[in-house]
């Protein structure tokens, strides 16, 4: 063992103790096993204590590093529920009852003509009903960041649970129309579900934005025909609207919807090369409305 006091490191706490400032202390040694020649440093074998800032850094970090942790676990298992939830509906619908027993339901016209049913509507009144659910404030399905412990992934995993749901009703409905979702379809309607819910704060800007710029709105106060106030600034005077008014709720899900399609969903597909059952379309908007909702010139 040699003190070898120009190649030693600042040494870390000591182990017994825990004193930081060692004035006697040993660096560890060793012959160089190629050379003979010499002695070389053992790398020192107590870590140096961090400073305020490294410790901050480290926990921001390590902070970090869980919320996206808790994310990711949190979208696989909204997306393996509902891929079980799909499986039953479509076992169940394999038991089919003798010939005989059977009752003629359905659009044999549509059948005929192999046109889908539109997906529309279906995501349309589950996006409504998470704006109804986000604004009775709820901490045990919250929709919004409501108090300093609401975490990201409790949203994620609510708009899971709502698209899921919306797919779960609107199969059971099938058996008067006789026109189940397939499983892109399906797929197709939750992934909507929750691409609007999980962009509420931005689509909802931008609709507001956009509204508030078009003159004839203010002119004529069509504002409810949009789902939209003059002023949004009020949370609470928001959230008792949408709460107290079906129809200006559902006025609100379309135009937010017809805004994720045209100017998120739609472009990225057609970059992708990539298509969804239905396309990217919006028919369900008058013509006026619809050209405010379009992508913006660049």
């Amino acid at each position: 063992v040699v003190a070898d006091k120009k190649k030693s490191k600042v040494p870390g706490p000591c182990g017994q103790c825990g004193e930081v400032d060692q004035v006697n202390y040993l660096v560890v040694t060793r012959k160089d096993e190629f050379t003979k020649k010499g002695v070389t440093n053992l790398p020192w074998i107590e870590t140096p204590p961090l400073s305020e800032e490294e410790k901050k850094k480290k926990k921001e970090e390590e902070e970090i590093t869980q919320q996206q942790k808790e994310e990711e676990d949190a979208q696989k298992a909204a997306q393996e529920k509902l891929q079980e939830a799909l499986q039953e509906i479509e076992n169940k619908q394999k038991e089919v009852p003798p010939k005989d027993e059977t009752k003629q339901i359905g659009d044999k016209l549509r059948e005929a003509t192999g046109i889908r049913p539109s997906l529309h509507p279906v995501t349309i009144n589950a996006i409504a009903e998470a704006l109804k659910i986000r604004a009775q404030n709820n901490t045990r399905a919250p929709l919004r960041l409501i108090t300093e412990g609401t975490e990201f992934w409790e949203i994620q995993y609510q708009a899971g649970k709502i698209a899921e749901n919306a797919v779960i009703k609107r199969q059971k409905s099938s058996n008067k129309d006789g026109m189940t979702l397939t499983e892109e379809e399906a797929q197709t309607v939750g992934g909507r579900i929750v691409g609007v819910i999980m962009r509420l704060d931005d689509l909802e800007w931008e609709l507001h934005h956009r509204v508030t710029q078009t003159a004839w709105v203010g002119k004529y106060d069509e504002w409810s025909n949009f789902g939209t106030l003059q002023d949004e600034s009020c949370i609470k005077t928001l959230d008792e609207m949408i709460l107290n008014d079906p129809l200006f709720a559902m006025n609100r899900a379309e135009r937010l919807l017809a805004l994720f399609l045209l100017n998120l969903e739609g472009p990225g597909m057609k970059a992708a090369g990539e298509f969804v059952p239905g396309g990217s379309d919006v028919d369900f908007l008058e013509e006026d409305h619809y050209t405010i909702m379009l992508p913006k010139k660049k």
